[in-house]
């Protein structure tokens, strides 16, 4: 291992609904509160029943511990006997255990050519009803390989210590496991109902590096055990997808056996686990049951161990210690980490041998964890304790009461830990779980930022803690465009069929997991579900029409006006590409640049969006399974450093391409800094599209196209409706019917059931949306639905909204709202709402709906935009051109011009082409 990096107005109907929500949380309140007690945790008198390990930790003649005091660095015989040793024990005295190996090779740096072997051991026990693909598992982690220098080294608390203590709680729990599982089937209990929780050890090989810790020379089993369990899928109808996502806990134990530990908590994600692991120490020390908080002892040894049991908000830095946990972690696994901070004096040296372990530090370390995983696995009045002593233990345990208590205990459990242990987080119902990624994708592998630090993602809905991914800087994002430029070279080469095949199967990975990609969409952008899942499809056609354009990227021949020269072009990938998307479209942006840069034959580095990073770390782990290579596909992720990172791309040189969808302000900066280096560039940028309809239109088809067209992503889209203008002769007609039709839609979470609008992304959002619609309101404006914020479903959340009798003189004219307000303007002549259609700086949609033939030529020619939609609300398709003029940017995404953005015309002229053939 190596040193930590630095971490409304008031309504009837409203009141009726608040008043029913209220309830509803009372009544969960309630519910929480009753399953709650159904919990058991450890009794004092279970505490005291835990066994110590005794003379097993002796380190000269221990069962448990002194096996291991040796050097075991991998592929040695010293190896091999501790291999062996975890074998002997579990088959001898834990055999209801199952006990295999993984295994796996590979060369290191001091090694050279030849492989060197790792194995893993992985021991585990389930309920003997327990399926494969159902049984989740409390994992305990620890690694069992020494250190190749210095000469002799052991590492006692380093991983020889750890590893016993696991071997402790095993023992301790392992018959109180036996009595509970042949109890609840004895006593005829709904087994398929009950919770099918299990116990795996991890014991881990090759952590330490071989010569220079580093990506590529440590974690060498670790690495190998996590893809190897990603890879193992379970059955169809299985709960859990595969081998990892069936831990339910991973806790890894390090560097523990020195006297006076301080272990913070690293992850806020497990922050909850932590907590209940440090409660429960000090119910230990209380009890006078830690040996190194004896009488007599120290104050300092009277210490806890972990000590940010209170630990508050602003004290998480946004980092970890990198051990064998983080090839778990990168795949979405939750993890708790137990290593002291600063680490032990001895770490590292050859002092860190048994002579140097404190042995009541470690007894307390075994106990602890054994405490832990008898309370989360249930075990209270299964321990080795005169149940006579309980007289509540007698009617827990009759035979009725008993299946009634076993069923609020599973719910229990459900309930508490999916809410009440992690409040601050909540958890997507992903099929496939490793598609949550929490880490960058270099280079073809996952990567943290090189500063350690982190930004959180919260649900714009609820405003929890979805997770955090890595702020990366200017070093992140030049790093990522060497490695692309490196792949360049041979990517480039490949050919269109080949390159259409990758695109093919990235497209039918998002297919096959588009359930998955919408659940992320609608998680950290909030959008109804039905919504994202039609951005998932969506998105994965970007990728199939470019699979089709690949092998289609033609040249040209051109007849020459010189005699005797012959002039041909070639299409050529324009180079190494710089990728920044927006978060309204965290698939579709993505897809949408990435699949004509792939078509081309270019690399690219994808800056995610900081407030939508899930999304697109999902599809950079399909690509992964897709088989592009390393290096072609890289995505970086940021929030505070944005600015910072878009500079990067822009400013480097090695970039020959940049492609951003945003606002016209960010556009304007990233091409003044892309000037120095003349990149070519293809810019999305700001909207405020005009919708007109005229009286000949037929008026329930234009009131659908405003619907779809306005309040589509509630309004958060560059494409939709901004201004809609309706002719004097139906304004009242269509302003009576569209209004009728927003007062039908339904505000809440993206996952609820018949939600057809979610919250908007963040506060600066909701305040613009509101200043607009209280400007329109001071100016004449009359707000006929919605027109206020939501508290009662949370902070981003608005009323659509509908206002008529809208003037030129209000925001909502001259400025994109980007939210659910609609405001009515009236007009009587085709030459005045063109005017005032095209007096907006920018131009990239607009729409407008009539009959008259002769009108649509005249006005789709007269509006000034890149796009036009003639009754109908939807233009966006990917076998169409999308771009605009004016402010709105330049260059076209989709379409068989969409890959030319990614390519060069080389002109080729070969002269003296006209002699006559030869021998005539």
């Amino acid at each position: 291992m190596i040193q930590q990096r630095p971490l409304s107005t008031y309504s009837p109907c409203r009141s009726v609904m608040a008043n029913c929500r209220y309830l509803l949380y009372v009544l969960q309140t309630l519910l929480l509160t009753y399953l709650a007690a159904a919990y058991i945790a450890l009794s004092d008198q279970s505490l005291r029943a835990l066994p110590g390990p005794g003379n097993d930790f002796d380190i000269k003649s221990g069962k448990l511990l002194s096996p291991i005091l040796r050097p075991r660095v991998p592929g040695t015989s010293g190896s091999i006997a501790v291999q062996n040793h975890f074998i002997d024990f579990f088959k001898t005295t834990l055999p209801k255990w199952n006990v295999d190996l993984q295994n796996s090779t590979s060369r290191t740096p001091v090694t050279g050519d030849k492989e060197i072997p790792f194995v893993n051991l992985i021991v585990t026990r389930d309920p003997p009803w327990a399926t494969p693909g159902f049984s989740s598992r409390l994992t305990l982690v620890a690694h069992y390989d020494s250190k190749l220098t210095p000469a002799g080294f052991i590492g006692a608390t380093d991983s020889a210590a750890p590893c016993a203590m696991i071997m402790h709680a095993a023992r301790s729990i392992d018959a109180a496991l036996t009595e509970k599982w042949e109890e609840m089937q004895a006593d005829g209990l709904d087994l398929e109902f009950e919770d099918q929780q299990g116990v795996q050890i991890l014991f881990l090989d090759g952590e330490e590096a071989f010569k220079v810790w580093t990506a590529q020379d440590s974690l060498y089993g670790a690495k190998s055990l996590a893809a190897e369990m990603e890879a193992t899928a379970h059955a169809a109808q299985s709960t859990f997808h595969n081998a990892l996502s069936s831990i339910s806990l991973f806790i890894l134990l390090d560097l523990l056996g020195a006297q006076t530990p301080t272990v913070p908590s690293y992850f806020k994600t497990t922050h909850w686990a932590y907590m209940k692991m440090a409660k429960l120490e000090n119910r230990l020390r209380s009890l006078s049951l830690f040996e190194s908080s004896s009488k007599g002892a120290s104050k300092r040894a009277d210490r806890p161990f972990l000590t940010d049991l209170n630990k508050q908000d602003d004290r998480w830095i946004g980092g970890a210690i990198e051990d064998d946990h983080l090839p778990f972690m990168d795949r979405g696994v939750d993890v708790l980490h137990l290593i002291p901070s600063p680490f032990p004096r001895v770490w590292h040296t050859r002092e860190d041998n048994g002579d140097h372990l404190h042995m009541a530090t470690v007894a307390d370390w075994s106990k602890l964890v054994t405490a832990f995983a008898a309370e989360w696995m249930e075990l209270e009045g299964y321990l080795n304790i005169d149940h006579a002593a309980f007289n509540h233990e007698k009617d827990v345990r009759s035979a009725e009461n008993r299946k009634v208590h076993r069923k609020s205990e599973l719910l229990s459990r459900i309930l508490i830990r999916t809410y009440a242990m992690a409040p601050n987080q909540t958890i997507p119902p992903l099929n496939d779980k490793s598609l949550f990624r929490q880490g960058c994708y270099v280079n073809g592998e996952w990567v943290k930022a090189k500063s350690g630090k982190t930004f959180e993602v919260k649900d714009p809905g609820t405003g929890k803690l979805i997770g955090t991914c890595p702020e990366c800087s200017k070093e992140d994002a030049d790093e990522a465009v060497k490695v692309a430029a490196a792949a360049f070279p041979s990517f480039r080469k490949t050919t269109g069929r080949e390159r259409a095949r990758m695109l093919r199967k990235w497209y039918q990975l998002m297919m096959d997991n588009a359930e998955d990609i919408a659940k992320l969409i609608t998680w950290e952008n909030g959008k109804p579900f039905n919504d994202a899942k039609g951005e998932a499809n969506y998105a994965a056609s970007f990728f199939e029409w470019f699979s089709e354009e690949a092998p289609r990227t033609d040249g040209s021949t051109i007849p020459a006006t010189v005699p005797g020269n012959r002039i041909f072009t070639v299409k050529e990938p324009v180079g190494v590409c710089g990728l920044i998307t927006p978060w309204n479209f965290p698939a579709a942006m993505i897809t949408r640049k990435m699949g004509p840069a792939l078509a081309a034959g270019c690399t690219v580095v994808a800056k995610s969006p900081g407030e939508t990073p899930f999304t697109s770390l999902a599809l950079a782990e399909l690509a992964h399974r897709a088989g592009i290579p390393k290096g072609v596909v890289n995505f970086i992720t940021a929030l505070e450093n944005t600015a910072e990172v878009g500079s990067a791309l822009t400013s480097n040189p090695t970039v020959r391409k940049v492609s951003f969808t945003g606002s016209t302000g960010v556009g304007k900066l990233l091409m003044k800094q892309s000037a120095d280096t003349l990149k070519k560039l293809s810019f999305e940028l700001g909207g405020n599209a005009p919708f007109i309809v005229f009286d000949d239109a037929d008026l329930d088809v234009a009131v659908n196209g405003a619907i779809a067209c306005k309040f589509r992503s509630s309004g958060q889209t560059c494409v939709c409706a901004n201004r809609i203008y309706i002719q004097k002769g139906i304004y009242d007609k269509f302003a009576t019917a569209f209004a009728e039709k927003v007062k039908g839609f339904k505000v809440g979470g993206g996952y609820d059931e018949g939600v057809t609008h979610g919250p908007l992304i963040h506060d600066r959002a909701i305040n613009k949306v509101d200043a607009h619609v209280r400007d329109a309101e001071k100016k004449g404006g009359k707000v006929v639905v919605g027109g206020q914020k939501m508290p009662d479903l949370g902070s981003n959340f608005f009323q659509p909204t509908v206002i008529t009798g809208m003037t030129m003189d209000m925001r909502l004219a001259s400025e994109e709202t980007f939210g659910p307000v609609a405001g009515l303007f009236p007009f009587e002549t085709e030459a005045e709402v063109v005017e005032m259609a095209n007096k907006a700086e920018v131009g990239l949609a607009g729409y407008f709906y009539s009959k008259d033939l002769q009108r649509a030529y005249r006005v789709a020619e007269a509006m000034e935009v890149g796009m036009v939609g003639i009754n109908t609300g939807l233009v966006s398709d990917p076998a169409a051109p999308f771009g605009g003029v004016k402010y709105s940017g330049f260059g076209r995404e989709g379409s068989q011009d969409g890959i030319s953005e990614y390519q060069i015309t080389k002109m080729i002229t070969m002269g003296g082409m006209g002699e006559p053939l030869q021998g005539s």
